[in-house]
Parts: C-alpha cells; sequence; structure tokens
C-alpha cells in the first residue's frame, strides 16, 4: 500500500488512507497496520517517520475532505471513471499552494 511506502519513506507526521472497499479497509486497518506498528516501526531509521501517524478511513474520498490539509496526496486511479476524477480535481483545487495530488 501506499499509506506504508509514504510513512517509510519520508517524515510526515501523518499518513492516512482512504478506502471505499470494505475488504480493502479492513485489510488495511485490522491486519496489516498492526503488523505494520509490531514489526516495523520500530526499525524506522529517523524518530519522525518511528513516531507518524497511519491511519485508515473508511469511505468515499469525494464526501470525506480530511485530504485537502494534506501536503501530498496519492489517488490510486487505475479504475477512476472521468466523473471521478473531474470531481477529485475540483476538491483538490482547494489544497494549499505547493501541494501535490498525484494520481
Amino acid at each position: 500500500r501506499a499509506v506504508f511506502a509514504a510513512a517509510l519513506s519520508w517524515d510526515f507526521d501523518k499518513v492516512l488512507g482512504i478506502e471505499i472497499l470494505e475488504g480493502l479497509h479492513e485489510l488495511c486497518d485490522q491486519k496489516l497496520l498492526p503488523r505494520f506498528d509490531l514489526h516495523i516501526r520500530e526499525k524506522m531509521e529517523s524518530e519522525t517517520r518511528r513516531e507518524v501517524d497511519v491511519n485508515f478511513i473508511r469511505g468515499d474520498a469525494t464526501v470525506i475532505d480530511e485530504w485537502i490539509s494534506s501536503r501530498v496526496v496519492f489517488a490510486n486511479s487505475t479504475c477512476f471513471d472521468r466523473k471521478l476524477m473531474e470531481t477529485l480535481a475540483r476538491m483538490a483545487s482547494n489544497m494549499d499552494p505547493g501541494c501535490y495530488f498525484i494520481t
């Protein structure tokens, strides 16, 4: 998952995953995140990375706007239709200047 890659690779304060599919949310939140906390977090090279807040929300990114305040947003958009991409683009236009929205 991109959430774990971000937590491992950069000094973010918070890394948030939004997943609309129940099965994928459950996998990340209830299986992968506890394993990350137990086996990987303590081995991360910087204190900032070890203290990163990693969290997953089950929901629709077009309804949940918590991500708009982020510095970097990644949307795995391989299955997104034009309407969804336009909605996300419109929402992303509210992000601060200098932030990144990656699809």
